[in-house]
């Protein structure tokens, strides 16, 4: 899953990135966390071309109209999401990218224990690139869930499921309204390669919504195995 991601772009080089000026507000931001504002990239429907907006982190049913509704979901399995009715109509009709500097993920101890805690690591490009989630979105009461799949191997010791981070090539093809078959757009879920990401430890001051800044990307030490029991 995805539950935890940084956007950490001027406004120069996301309007370069992603064909479209970026909305204010969004220039450093290392916690961001599910139902709050994220930047999503849509289509323009006519004229073509893309727009940046804000939508909220955490897709409502389309059968519910209150913002508040505790079903909302930030996560969509791509195997599955034309057979859901949360997801299925959002998924033919409203598809968007997520920009993202990276993400966070928590690996559980290895001992299956708890006393140490999940070890937070943060996972972006080699290059530094930022990235692109796919997502899908809904207009009558705002808000996005970014779709996720099998963690590549490089990434499974840390998780089992990883969001779709999209090549560029497919971008176009991902955000087009004009695609509505279910096959078309599985077909444009084509993820970055596995060999143009990295992972490291970070600080569990990650896990506190209230901490943002840049150190939370910081590399620590890895965690050391826990010692055998005697007992």
């Amino acid at each position: 899953m995805c539950g935890r991601f940084a956007l950490v772009l001027t406004a120069g080089r996301f309007a370069r990135t992603f064909g479209c000026p970026a909305p204010a507000g969004d220039e450093r931001r290392f916690n961001i966390t599910p139902d709050r504002p994220v930047t999503v990239v849509r289509a323009e429907t006519g004229a073509g071309g893309r727009r940046a907006l804000h939508m909220r982190w955490g897709l409502v049913p389309p059968w519910s109209r209150d913002p508040a509704d505790k079903g909302r979901q930030i996560n969509a399995r791509s195997e599955t999401m034309f057979e859901k009715r949360t997801f299925a109509d959002a998924a033919r009709h409203r598809r968007c990218l997520i920009p993202a500097s990276g993400f966070y993920e928590w690996q559980k101890p290895v001992d299956g224990g708890r006393a140490a805690g999940k070890q937070p690591f943060w996972i972006g490009r080699i290059d530094g690139e930022p990235m692109a989630f796919a997502g899908i979105c809904n207009d009558a009461t705002p808000g996005c869930a970014i779709l996720t799949m099998e963690a590549r191997p490089s990434l499974a010791a840390i998780h089992h499921r990883m969001p779709v981070m999209l090549d560029a090539a497919a971008w176009n093809a991902w955000l087009d309204p004009d695609r509505t078959d279910p096959e078309a757009i599985s077909a444009s879920l084509r993820p970055i390669a596995e060999d143009r990401l990295t992972a490291w430890p970070v600080s569990r001051a990650v896990n506190d919504p209230r901490n943002d800044d840049e150190s939370l990307r910081t590399p620590i030490d890895p965690p050391k195995p826990a010692q055998p029991s005697l007992f």
